[in-house]
């Protein structure tokens, strides 16, 4: 083992040495699909809630010499390493164990801790999570995920949920595409959550700073070798003579393949760092090729193509004892491992200094400190078993901090001494000491050379809330080792009790919105003034006495609107409620092929269709409507079939027709100004004015099969068959246009925030920023059908080819999914005003919340196969079927029905500006009693 000194309790991340790590699956980078991670606050009760919020990051008094400037941390192009017990924030119910941090949440809760690295402005290359079963074993829902704060987005970027003890990421690939991994004062701040209900260890952290300058590909692993074991494969390689490895890429397909991003192609979820792994059963085996990956984010070229094949599934009863995490220097410890035939012990990630062991006991070498990662494989039969534990091996001892406080309740304004006189040294002295005293990880008070902050009088003159005020203590001894220790004040007095709530809950953008506090009480006290924050931005815009307000919300969008109740005594409380505050519809009542930009399903003219008891039919004998129709704001009608585009006036007299050289795609779209643009497949996208003028084309680089929509800076987005989504000008310029991702058959959609998203030919998702570049990609358990939706808050909504309907978070993190009998129509789910989600099975339509709850489903009788759904604005739900008409309330309940007389071509319909129904070549006029 290679030695390095552990400093043990040193907040920043130290240098350190890996034995070697190894994992069954790693996790993946995040620019790679994977369809598992849950959202951060899933299933986190409100008391231990995860901080969704990024962290606000401040120097620690440490970081700060005499003159008032930031002394720099350790850094270098080795591991810096953080202890599991050295945490900067975490729930309450995690707890040290040794060096480690112990997350063992009771049933159906989270635990969480949060690090805080310190990497003096160099962003993360590679990052490695050492984790240990207390139990003994790796049990099935003893899994972790893996937040990482990227300030670049406002978000946590999540990774997981994993099982395995050695995990890596490479975090590097990110950077390179956007991502700013730094806080204002140059930190990583790294999340572990476990939402199982199975305990584990987290010994350490490491992560090994970027080093932009290094462009050089790693040499590629060599000498892979699968063979088929019980219920999978058992993949190793030989690693290459390259120290900058961080670990190895997985890729593997159904189908030999040269290329390693080739549609069909897929990664094992993150990096090797132990050349090998066990990969699970396939029926009809994998192909699989290997890549080396450095720390910096540089991939090799793949290694020779291998076949996995798998035999029968069989059960070992494999487990693993650590005696302990860690262990001084010197000291012996043991790992014992049962339930095999034969077992061997790798050290430093390295097949080849492998020991093996039939009695299934291994005692590490303890002579040198660092942080020791052995991988354990374990044989019984045809079954193997790959696992591992980390071991630290210290150096001294740590001071041991005691922290108390005196009153530790009371009625404000409350005098309390905090108190560290107790804490101890066994091998030396304390000499120094300081208080985080809001516990918001930043400590206030800090001498490292003198013990004048062991006892820190303070006056609380505010109630801490029900949880009370949970400051902290460290101290550090004469070796520079250091310790911390929790104490617990109440401030007692009940807090105001608020209440907000918004009328209406949704509306559009400009409207005016009541916020209404007046439930709002003080139990021992009355309620003095209010603040209100109307886009929750934490920035007070109003103040008064008055508990009912009324506010405009010019912006499109979902805000957090919050108030603060204060009482006489200057004690505040507060609450939040989110506002759905929809764009203005457009003028027509199909922007763009029955969806906007957002592809929401919404239309611009929601007439009140509850109250047509009958309908006159017409039918185009001319031909004019035809599979594609939008509305313009003169209440033109613009049809598209095949290479030919017909617009009707408003009285259905002929306006003008013009026919292109080649296929229209999808549907056109009509601007605000009258323009309208077609997409052909000839490559072009054209703009015609009101009179079918040509303005202008574009010529893009490859057919044009989807069309355009509008984006949210005033342009338009394209997406083409050679796979890139361009961004094109109202006067025709190119904008931008983003790389090659895949074949692109549908039409992009886009966020309020300008996030892109695009399905491609195998139904995969792409992510991609305001500017066209690659964010992240998502692949499925199956093909998605078509378009994606976006909400007001960025969530994102498609349907699968034959199972339901799937919601993301921004990130790409899975949200929620709800299984329906099969989709029928593959079209995008229609997101209604309040949230609420539209969708059609074969025989039924489903109503269903933004959390992915039921909320009602109607199934029809004579064949009726749902294809369009069409909500009003007061949630009156027009279906249109095969050969039928329905209007449901919206409650689900049938209020009408019109058999149609020409099968709807398409399955689609919409309602005009003068509340006809439009569908097929068909036309609807509504009759009132």
């Amino acid at each position: 083992m290679r030695s390095a000194r552990i400093c043990t309790g040193l907040i920043a991340c130290l240098l350190v040495a890996a034995c070697g790590s190894a994992g069954t699956i790693p996790a993946e980078i995040n620019e790679l699909p994977f369809a598992n991670a849950p959202a951060a606050d899933t299933g986190t009760p409100a008391s231990v809630a995860f901080p969704t919020a990024l962290p606000t990051d401040g120097l620690q008094p440490w970081e700060v010499d005499t003159y008032g400037i930031r002394g720099s941390s350790a850094t270098s192009s080795e591991e810096q390493y953080s202890f599991g017990k050295d945490w900067f924030l975490a729930s309450p119910d995690v707890d040290e164990a040794g060096e480690a941090a112990r997350l063992a949440p009771e049933f159906g809760e989270s635990s969480w801790a949060l690090y805080r690295i310190p990497l003096s402005g160099q962003q993360p290359g590679s990052l490695g999570i050492d984790v240990n079963y207390p139990l003994g074993s790796q049990q099935s829902g003893s899994g972790y995920s893996v937040a990482i704060a990227n300030y670049a987005t406002g978000r946590w970027d999540w990774y997981g949920p994993f099982d395995q003890p050695h995990l890596v990421l490479a975090p590097a690939s990110n950077v390179q595409a956007g991502a700013d991994y730094l806080s204002s004062s140059g930190n990583c701040f790294i999340a572990i959550n476990v939402s199982s209900s199975n305990p584990l260890d987290l010994v350490g952290i490491g992560v090994v700073p970027l080093d932009n300058s290094d462009k050089a590909e790693p040499a590629a692993p060599t000498g892979g070798d699968a063979k088929p074991v019980a219920g999978g494969s058992e993949i190793s390689w030989l690693a290459p003579a390259d120290e900058d490895v961080a670990g190895y890429l997985v890729s593997h397909s159904a189908l030999p393949f040269h290329r390693t991003d080739s549609p069909g192609v897929k990664q094992i979820p993150g990096l090797a760092r132990y050349p090998g792994l066990i990969m699970p059963a396939y029926p009809d085996g994998r192909y699989l090729r290997i890549q080396s990956v450095d720390h910096n984010g540089n991939v090799s070229e793949p290694g020779e193509m291998l076949f996995a094949a798998s035999l029968p599934e069989s059960v070992m009863e494999f487990g693993l004892i650590v005696q302990s995490n860690d262990v001084p220097a010197g000291f012996s410890t043991a790992l014992l491992a049962s339930g095999a035939e034969e077992y061997q012990f790798a050290l430093d990630g390295d097949p080849r200094l492998a020991e093996t062991a039939s009695s299934g006991t291994y005692l590490p070498d303890t002579t040198s400190p660092g942080v020791c990662r052995i991988t354990v494989r374990a044989k019984a039969g045809d079954s193997v078993w790959l696992s591992g534990a980390t071991l630290i091996v210290t150096e001294g001892q740590r001071p041991q901090a005691d922290a108390s406080c005196d009153p530790n309740y009371g009625v404000p304004p409350l005098d309390v001494l905090f108190d560290g006189s107790a804490s101890t040294d066994a091998d030396g002295t304390i000499v120094g000491s300081g208080w985080d005293l809001d516990g918001d990880g930043i400590f206030d008070v800090w001498d490292a050379q003198s013990l004048q902050y062991l006892q820190y009088p303070l006056l609380l003159e505010t109630a801490t809330g029900p949880l009370g005020l949970k400051p902290q203590l460290r101290v550090i001894d004469n070796d520079g080792l250091w310790d911390r220790d929790y104490t617990q004040v109440i401030v007692q007095g009940q807090l105001p009790e608020v209440v907000l709530a918004v009328n209406p809950p949704y509306g559009f953008a400009g409207g005016t919105y009541t916020l209404d506090a007046s439930a709002s009480t003080s139990p021992d006290d009355a309620i003095a003034s209010y603040g209100w924050d109307f886009d929750g931005d934490g920035t007070i815009d109003s103040t008064g006495t008055e508990a009912v307000v009324e506010h405009v919300f010019e912006q499109a969008g979902a805000p957090q609107a919050k108030v603060i109740a204060f009482d006489s005594r200057g004690w505040q409380s507060s609450a939040q409620a989110t506002v759905l505050v929809n764009p203005q519809p457009a003028s027509s009542p199909r922007p763009t092929s029955g969806y906007d930009g957002r592809h929401t399903g919404q239309t611009g003219n929601l007439f009140p269709l509850g109250n047509i008891q009958r309908v006159l039919e017409q039918d185009f004998n001319s031909g004019a409507a035809g599979f594609e129709q939008v509305m313009d704001g003169n209440g033109r009608i613009i049809s598209s079939v095949a290479s030919t585009i017909r617009v009707l006036n408003s009285d259905l007299s002929d306006a003008w027709s013009k026919t292109f050289p080649s296929n229209i795609g999808q549907s056109p779209y009509a601007g605000p100004d009258g323009t309208v643009y077609v997409s052909c497949e000839d490559f072009n996208l054209y703009a015609l004015d009101e009179d079918g003028n040509q303005k202008w084309a574009y010529k893009a680089g490859g057919p044009l099969v989807a069309g355009p929509v509008p984006a949210i800076d005033g342009n338009l987005l394209q997406a083409c068959v050679d796979g890139r989504v361009y961004c094109i000008s109202l006067d025709g310029n190119l904008v931008w246009m983003s790389n090659q991702i895949a074949r692109l058959e549908l039409s992009p959609s886009q966020s309020l925030s300008g996030e892109i998203y695009v399905v491609d030919v195998d139904g995969r998702l792409h992510a991609l920023d305001a500017s066209g570049n690659r964010l992240w990609d998502y692949e499925a358990d199956e093909k998605i059908a078509r378009e994606c939706g976006i909400d007001l808050q960025g969530n994102i909504y498609f349907t699968l080819m034959n199972t339901g309907l799937v919601s993301l978070d921004p990130a790409g993190q899975l949200r929620w999914t709800y299984e329906l009998e099969g989709i029928h129509s593959y079209r995008s789910p229609v997101i209604w005003l309040d949230g609420s989600l539209l969708v059609a099975d074969n025989d039924s339509a489903y109503r269903v919340s933004p959390a992915g709850e039921f909320i009602w489903s109607t199934s029809f009788s004579q064949g009726a196969k749902p294809y369009g759904l069409t909500p009003d604005q007061s949630g009156n739900v027009l279906v249109t079927s095969n050969h039928w008409l329905m209007l449901l309330d919206s409650g689900g309940s049938l209020l009408w029905e019109h058999q149609i007389n020409d099968q709807v071509e398409n399955g689609d319909s919409f309602v005009d500006s003068q509340g006809r129904i439009i569908y097929g070549r068909n036309i609807l006029e509504p009759v009132s009693p």
